[in-house]
């Protein structure tokens, strides 16, 4: 249910919850303290994202990203699944965590800085126009309006090929 937009902070150097008991429903990093936390939150309920809540939460992963470190982050809450927009969702986190946290960075850090660079949001959103939008502050409601023009024009493109 969350993976398809959660998963999308494999791409950053923070734990997407991978080794504590609430994976991909938990971000979190060593460098995110209360204030971050507050602010990130703070953005999030202020995109008013449908079927979701979201509550301050400290972990210590076991496995992957920051591996025993003790970590400040975010639990998400699904309030609503037939609301809940998980890629929606998702973006508004990668956007919350790269304008409120310094720190937060590219998992390739200096091997993801340029338009030849392959990155891992590259591979996971399918383009490199979503890094270019969020590298450029774009309101993630931007990059989600450009992803569905996008579904739109395909959509169009193989509707004379659609036998059922």
């Amino acid at each position: 249910m969350v993976y398809a937009g959660t998963g999308l902070i494999e791409a950053l150097n923070v734990s997407e919850g991978r080794g504590t008991t609430t994976p991909f429903l938990w971000f979190g990093a060593p460098f995110i303290g209360e204030e971050q936390i507050a602010a990130i939150i703070a953005r999030l309920r202020g995109a008013d994202l449908p079927g979701v809540l979201y509550r301050p939460m400290f972990a210590t992963p076991t496995t992957s990203k920051h591996e025993g470190e003790f970590c400040g982050g975010v639990q998400i809450h699904i309030t609503d699944t037939a609301a809940y927009e998980p890629v929606r969702t998702g973006i508004h986190v990668i956007a919350a965590l790269l304008y409120e946290v310094e720190e937060v960075d590219w998992r390739e850090g200096e091997k993801c800085r340029t338009e030849a660079d392959v990155c891992w949001i590259d591979r996971t959103s399918g383009t490199k126009r979503t890094r270019a939008m969020l590298e450029d502050g774009e309101d993630p409601e931007a990059i989600v309006a450009a992803w569905r023009k996008e579904a739109r024009r395909f959509t169009a493109t193989t509707q004379p090929y659609r036998l059922y």
